[in-house]
């Protein structure tokens, strides 16, 4: 995966306001981490938090995406997802996570 970090952008404080005590993003790492690890399981996933919690889908997939690839521009973030792996991905969500107390 030599180029997904190349420059990797760091989740700042005001970013992370998109997502209101991280809540959302917590409830995706525990959701993600219990499905077979496939695009369309994932796309499940990431609609069942955006319901749930009344969000448009930007205000979940660009802190998701920041948090797994560093970037703010990714394909679709269920197909990136899969791409880099469950464990790479839910490691590095709850790495960003820590920084961020709910």
């Amino acid at each position: 995966m030599g180029g997904i970090h190349t420059q990797r952008v760091r989740l700042s404080d005001s970013f992370m306001k998109i997502v209101p005590a991280t809540s959302q993003a917590i409830a995706t790492a525990k959701r993600l981490g219990a499905v077979v690890w496939n695009r369309a399981a994932i796309n499940d996933v990431i609609k069942a938090v955006v319901g749930s919690h009344a969000l448009k889908m930007p205000k979940l997939a660009m802190p998701l995406r920041v948090m797994v690839t560093g970037s703010t521009q990714t394909p679709s973030i269920d197909a990136t997802l899969e791409l880099i792996g469950k464990e790479t991905v839910l490691a590095r969500m709850s790495a960003e996570l820590k920084r961020f107390p709910a």
